[in-house]
Order: C-alpha cells, then sequence, then structure tokens
C-alpha cells in the first residue's frame, strides 16, 4: 500500500511539472502582452497631451515636465534627462526629429512610434508584428 500512494505521489508532480512547463510560455506572452498594451496606451495618452501643448503654446515639447502640465492626471514615470526622457518599468518615452513621439522597449527590439502630426501609430519595428499590430489596433 505505501508503495501506491508513492507513486501516486510522484504521479501527481509530474503531471503538475508537465502543466507549467506547457503553460510557463503562454504566461510569459500575456505579460508581454499585457506590458505592450499599457505602453501602447501611455504613448496615445502622451500623444494626445503633445497635441493639447501644441494647441496651447503653437508647439510640440520634448520636456516631459512641461507636458506634464497639461495631462489629465500625474505623469505616471519619472523623468530623466533634463525632463527629456520618460522611463517607465518596460519602456521609454521620448519626442524625437519629425514630431515623432517613440517608446523604446529597455530590453528588446519593439518600438512603437507614434506621429503627432498625423496620429498614426507605427508598430513596423516591432520584433513580433502579430501582436504589436493587435496592440496599435487596439488604440485606434
Amino acid at each position: 500500500m505505501r508503495g501506491w500512494i508513492v507513486i501516486l505521489i510522484f504521479c501527481l508532480c509530474m503531471f503538475l511539472a508537465l502543466g507549467s512547463v506547457i503553460a510557463w510560455p503562454f504566461y510569459l506572452q500575456h505579460q508581454r502582452h499585457i506590458r505592450g498594451v499599457d505602453a501602447a496606451e501611455l504613448g496615445a495618452e502622451l500623444a494626445f497631451s503633445e497635441d493639447k501643448y501644441q494647441a496651447a503654446t503653437g508647439h510640440y515639447t520634448p520636456d516631459f515636465t512641461q507636458l506634464g502640465k497639461v495631462m489629465d492626471r500625474e505623469l505616471p514615470c519619472p523623468v530623466e534627462e533634463n525632463g527629456t526622457k520618460l522611463v517607465c518599468s518596460d519602456y521609454t518615452y521620448q519626442l524625437v526629429a519629425g514630431n515623432r513621439l517613440v517608446a523604446l522597449h529597455k530590453k528588446s527590439s519593439a518600438k512603437f512610434v507614434f506621429e503627432l502630426d498625423t496620429g498614426i501609430v507605427d508598430c513596423s519595428q516591432a520584433p513580433n508584428k502579430g501582436e504589436n499590430v493587435y496592440v496599435c489596433s487596439s488604440l485606434e
């Protein structure tokens, strides 16, 4: 009887281990997707605030401390490099030449580009185009 219980516990542990091995990549993919959605939504909010700032002053600002004054809430992440870079947990936001707000992932090559003049979100330079295009389509 004792050997039967040991075999049963061993089989249960193997079943749990196999389930974990199968589920873990899906969990990580889901986490990346959620973080991408959050980054894209914050980028859209920053782009909208840039538009409000431009309507009030006649030009866009690379200074996120100035941009924080026209936002409907406080900046969610710390500002670095004299106010020109917003650094969040996974993404860094910066206004670059051509009136483009760029959200760069810190560890991968994922990138969202918000064209401020046209209102277009470009996800073409993301490593997993299918997933990130879905993220961008949720902003439209």
